[in-house]
């Protein structure tokens, strides 16, 4: 099993995961988002290099917020 470093890790999140952090391929195959506890995660698999891991998403951002009006 080979691990993935640090610096490896960090160029992948920096680059929103459009790579393997493995062998650089972009052709994956993906499970559905799960969403839970707050978060998202997402199982992906490079189809080039058979690489697996899961990626984790946060919260980062809230646009498009709308309040009711109170004459309603």
């Amino acid at each position: 099993m080979r691990i993935l470093s640090d610096k490896a890790k960090q160029r992948y999140i920096e680059t929103s995961g459009i790579d393997c952090p493995f062998c650089g391929s972009n052709y994956f195959d993906t499970s559905r988002v799960e969403i839970a506890d707050g978060g998202a995660s997402q199982d992906v698999q490079c189809k080039d290099c058979g690489a697996s891991w899961t990626d984790l998403y946060t919260l980062t951002e809230i646009i498009n917020v709308e309040l009711p009006d109170k004459n309603l």
